[in-house]
């Protein structure tokens, strides 16, 4: 599986799109920390592409790497991503799904 598809870049930028997230924490876990930059990168390109049959570019969000989060990994940060006052977190790699 590629990068993009592994990711999941441009279901996730439409998401960032149809909800119209302005700030949004990208949370990885150690062990996919080392694609974080690359990540970012990837979704930057994706968010700043032209929608289709349109000259007007998709929603320009901010994106905030979450990287703290070493004990707990698999829950969602919600204290962290309140810090950024992100109105969106993205979790990466395995979760506990616990509300």
């Amino acid at each position: 599986m590629d990068f993009e598809n592994y990711y999941e870049i441009s279901l996730v930028a439409d998401f960032i799109n149809a909800h119209n997230f302005s700030r949004v924490a990208l949370q990885f876990p150690d062990e996919l920390l080392k694609d974080s930059r690359k990540v970012v990168s990837a979704l930057r390109q994706e968010l700043h592409r032209p929608l289709q049959n349109s000259d007007e570019s998709r929603a320009t969000a901010k994106l905030y790497v979450m990287a703290d989060t070493t004990y707990g990994s698999f829950c969602v940060d919600e204290v962290g991503a309140a810090h950024v006052k992100a109105d969106c977190v993205i979790h990466y790699g395995h979760s506990c799904l616990s509300p």
